[in-house]
C-alpha cells in the first residue's frame, strides 16, 4: 500500500465532545502544511487506525488528555504506557494495542510510533462541536508547537536516513 508521504499525523477525538476533539482539529489545521506529512482523523482508537496508518514509516498521534493536575491546553509528549491508559475505550482496544496488532498482522507495513502529543482538556468534557473558550484561545499556539516539533523530528529522521 503506497502513501503520498512517509509520515502520518493521526488526530484522535470526538467531534461532538468539545475539547475532546482537539486532536481532530489539530490534524485538520496541519493538513498540507508540513512536507512529507499526511493527516488523518479518527473518532476512536480502534481497528480503522490500522488501514489509515498502514504503509507509512512514521506515525504521530495527537489526542486530548483528561488530567486534573494540569492546566487546560498544556501540550505534553505522552509515553506509550500513558497512551494506553488515556486512549482506552470501553468499546475496543487502546491505541498501543491496535498498533501492536497491526505489527503482528502487517509487519513492516506498520509505522514506527514517533510521537504521541497529549493536550490537556481539563477534567470534564462537555457536549459541543466547538472548543471551550479556554482551549480555543490557546489553539493557534498548540498547532504551531505541534508543527514545530514534527518538522524538527522529520528533519532529524532525514539526516539519519530514515
Amino acid at each position: 500500500m503506497k502513501k503520498k508521504s512517509h509520515a502520518l499525523l493521526l488526530g484522535l477525538g470526538s467531534p461532538i465532545l468539545s475539547d475532546d476533539g482537539v486532536g481532530l482539529r489539530i490534524a485538520e489545521a496541519l493538513k498540507g502544511r508540513i512536507d512529507g506529512l499526511d493527516t488523518e482523523k479518527s473518532a476512536f482508537a480502534n481497528l480503522e487506525i490500522l488501514e489509515k496508518a498502514r504503509g507509512y514509516s512514521l506515525l504521530f498521534v495527537v489526542d486530548a488528555l483528561l488530567d486534573e493536575g494540569s492546566s487546560i491546553g498544556e501540550l505534553r509528549l505522552v509515553s506509550p504506557w500513558e497512551a494506553g491508559r488515556h486512549t482506552a475505550s470501553s468499546h475496543g482496544l487502546d491505541l498501543i494495542s491496535v498498533l501492536e496488532l497491526g505489527r503482528s498482522l502487517f509487519g513492516q507495513e506498520m509505522p514506527q510510533l514517533a510521537r504521541i502529543y497529549g493536550i490537556t482538556a481539563g477534567c470534564e468534557i462537555a457536549f459541543g462541536k466547538e472548543l471551550t473558550p479556554a482551549l480555543a484561545g490557546l489553539f493557534p499556539g498548540l498547532v504551531e508547537a505541534v508543527a514545530h516539533d514534527i518538522r524538527a523530528f522529520l528533519a532529524a529522521a532525514d539526516r539519519k536516513g530514515q
